[in-house]
């Protein structure tokens, strides 16, 4: 079945192109005459017929569809025009409730309303109870108090919603969610307004890939150590496959992170890994070809990989030695990439991008017998697959690497305990009467 839908799908991609490169308009005489079907392109039919291998009545259909699908997107746009009346393209991404519309189907709205004015509207069409909504648009949650144009959506933009509950009991725990991501968001800032100079036991250091600290302005350490904990809050709750409320943490975290320089965000590889998070989340919630957001936030993953490892690694192999662990990203990138193109109807880049995924996952395959033979000397079954991979397969290597890396490890956790102590210490002595440590 889902063959069967692709394979027309592709031909109505064909179909659609071709029309485009003969600058056939379907919505005008003489195939559309007074807004009803006109004379049938009995001519272009057969062309394409033949050119497509594909039978006449088959192209006649699609034809009849794409005409139909012109005048409603021509009559969308004049309702805009004329009298402010958006078309939102929303998409429920869940199960709905028996006797529910479509769950990808147009609403028209004007851009003056609330996020919860159209939550509203969502809920009268589709059934559903408006505080189980969480409405996503532009790459970002829509806010319940804010106007939709204050929030950058406008007429065409795509709409997805999750139903975040089914009945009473999980609205209920819904609050829940609520609170621990208010309480996750306070405990991040707590952290990040502690610093070194407060004497605390507990503050959060911000380190590059090396783990060296990386000092920052106040305001932009506490933006980014909320986004980094959300975002660890948000990779928790995809591993459990919750990929509704992983989405909206990881987008909280993802507003964090904006409010971050592009150097800062460059020196660490996190905000591209949030990207690579965020649009499996829409995969996984089967919204990755409805969403153009995905495709632009992959391109500025690419993008912060580049910058933060070097064009060919070489920035990373030179601060740790290795890339292997880093190489498991550029497959999931290449996947989600590859998976994007061929929605788009590029199956050549499709095929381009999953065989560049498949040739790196290749490179990180390890022989079994050489990984039992490392757990039998005693390490862990991480750390023998990461020594094996940064070490080409080579076993004598590959304890070295993971020596090496326990090493540096340990050097970092003995500054830190040091600094630990002097802190301890001059927080015990007190400061100076000029209001040194």
């Amino acid at each position: 079945m889902m063959n069967q839908q692709q394979s027309i799908e592709e031909l109505e991609h064909q179909v659609r192109v071709k029309l485009n490169q003969s600058k056939i308009k379907l919505w005008l005489v003489p195939y559309t005459v007074n807004g009803e079907k006109g004379e049938r392109p009995k001519n272009l039919v057969e062309q394409y017929s033949s050119e497509l291998k594909t039978d006449p009545d088959t192209i006649a259909s699609i034809i009849e569809k794409l005409r139909r699908h012109a005048l409603h997107k021509l009559d969308a746009k004049q309702q805009f025009q004329k009298h402010g009346v958006a078309t939102l393209k929303i998409k429920i991404a869940a199960n709905l409730p028996q006797g529910s519309v479509d769950e990808l189907s147009d609403l028209q709205t004007k851009l003056d309303i609330s996020g919860l004015d159209l939550k509203k509207l969502i809920s009268e069409k589709w059934k559903l109870k408006v505080e189980e909504l969480k409405v996503i648009s532009v790459g970002q949650v829509i806010d319940d108090e804010r106007s939709l144009a204050d929030q950058r959506v406008s007429h065409g933009s795509q709409v997805m919603v999750i139903i975040l509950t089914e009945n009473e009991v999980s609205a209920n725990a819904d609050e829940a969610k609520k609170m621990r991501l208010s309480r996750t968001k306070e405990v991040a800032e707590v952290l990040a307004n502690r610093s070194k100079e407060d004497h605390d036991k507990y503050h959060l250091q911000i380190a590059d890939q090396t783990g060296k600290p990386i000092d920052l302005p106040k305001e932009e350490s506490r933006a980014l150590s909320v986004a980094l904990t959300l975002n660890e809050r948000g990779r928790a709750c995809l591993k459990r496959k919750e990929y509704g409320e992983a989405l909206l943490v990881l987008l909280e975290a993802d507003k964090e992170f904006n409010q971050c320089r592009s150097e800062i965000l460059s020196a660490v590889d996190n905000y591209a890994v949030l990207c690579l998070d965020i649009t499996w989340c829409y995969f996984c919630l089967q919204n990755i070809d409805s969403l153009p957001d995905a495709e632009s936030r992959l391109k500025k993953c690419e993008e912060c990989f580049k910058k933060s490892y070097g064009a060919d690694m070489e920035r990373l192999k030179a601060l740790k030695g290795d890339s292997s662990r880093e190489l498991a990203l550029f497959v999931r990138l290449y996947l989600l990439q590859g998976i994007i193109a061929f929605y788009q109807h590029n199956k050549q880049l499709s095929i381009q991008l999953l065989h560049k995924a498949r040739g790196i996952l290749k490179t990180l395959e390890v022989d079994d017998e050489k990984l039992s033979h490392l757990i039998g000397m005693g390490f862990t079954t991480s750390e023998a697959r990461l020594g094996l991979r940064a070490a080409n397969g080579s076993l004598s290597l590959a304890v070295n690497k993971i020596t090496d890396r326990k090493e540096r490890r340990k050097e970092i956790a003995a500054k830190e305990r040091e600094e630990d102590k002097k802190r301890e210490l001059q927080r015990q002595i007190g400061k100076a009467a000029n209001g040194q440590w």
